[in-house]
């Protein structure tokens, strides 16, 4: 999916949460909808209070929430969340549209980051030559370090944000801080 809105964790590797329980969850916050959902799947519809869990910034935006239509008649994609399965490792997601970091011990901007990436998680600075673990960069909102991620489909970069409330229903599920980023045709590492 192009554009998205992503709810991730960094949970303890020890601690992988299940599919299942975080299904349910949304399920019972109405984020997401089991109606024309084929089993075993990872991407739900728009529950029916999809609305009072994510808020639309601007004024009056247009939304396709159709599930039966990919593109609505103004050529927006549907709107559908995304849950994949739990990682007992944690990974790096970023998009097109991720900013470079700067480089915490020079303040030098790494523009250059995906290519100067090692193994390891390592990004070389190319200015002092040091190796930063990308979990000490500053990304913002536009990417995450995580074991396990929800993402909102068919949303564009700050187009909308979750509601605290729903941040923190999720945090119970989690037991951890959950934070959001932005993503423009993802990427994981």
């Amino acid at each position: 999916m192009k554009n998205q809105l992503v709810l991730y964790c960094q949970l303890p590797v020890s601690k992988p949460v299940s599919r299942k329980l975080v299904h349910n969850k949304l399920l019972e916050i109405g984020l997401i909808s089991a109606i024309n959902a084929p089993t075993n799947t990872v991407v739900f519809p728009t529950g029916l209070q999809f609305n009072n869990l994510v808020s639309f910034v601007g004024c009056s935006p247009i939304l396709n929430l159709d599930s039966e239509q990919a593109e609505n008649e103004f050529g927006l994609a549907k709107i559908e969340i995304e849950i994949p399965q739990a990682s007992n490792e944690e990974y790096f997601l970023f998009g097109e549209n991720t900013r470079a970091p700067k480089c915490p011990i020079c303040s030098t901007t790494i523009n250059a980051w995906r290519s100067n990436l090692t193994t390891d998680y390592l990004i070389r600075c190319s200015h002092c030559n040091s190796d930063i673990d990308l979990k000490n960069l500053a990304w913002g909102k536009y990417a995450a370090y995580t074991c396990f991620y929800i993402a909102i489909n068919g949303i564009y970069q700050r187009e909308a944000i979750p509601l605290d409330s729903f941040l923190k229903s999720l945090e119970l599920v989690f037991n951890a801080e959950v934070k959001y980023c932005y993503l423009q045709n993802r990427s994981k590492i």
